[in-house]
């Protein structure tokens, strides 16, 4: 038996894991001191739409789906979301089990 699963990012998943790792807090120098300042909501947005950008440009790929058990439905799912679009990296593995 054979499975077929679909790799790539999605502007979704990309945006979640940026969530994630943003930090709410940056520092600052003020007169030769580190202070730490707490981001205003619209700072913290910017940055994690600038890291969701960094993680679509990015190498690393994520399972998209459960895998198929043909080629065909992998090769119609991959056009079903660039077709939506937000995403990169597409790729389908075939492994027999």
């Amino acid at each position: 038996m054979s499975a077929f699963a679909v790799f790539g990012m999605t502007r979704d998943f990309a945006l979640a894991e940026a969530r994630k790792r943003t930090p709410t807090t940056r520092t600052d120098l003020v007169k030769g001191t580190r202070v730490t300042v707490d981001l205003t909501p619209d700072e913290w947005e910017d940055a994690v739409q600038k890291r969701a950008d960094e993680v679509m440009a990015g190498a690393r790929t994520v399972q998209l789906c459960k895998p198929f058990d043909a080629p065909q439905f992998a090769r119609d799912f991959i056009a079903l979301c660039r077709n939506r679009g937000g995403v990169s990296g597409f790729d389908h593995q075939g492994a027999s089990t």
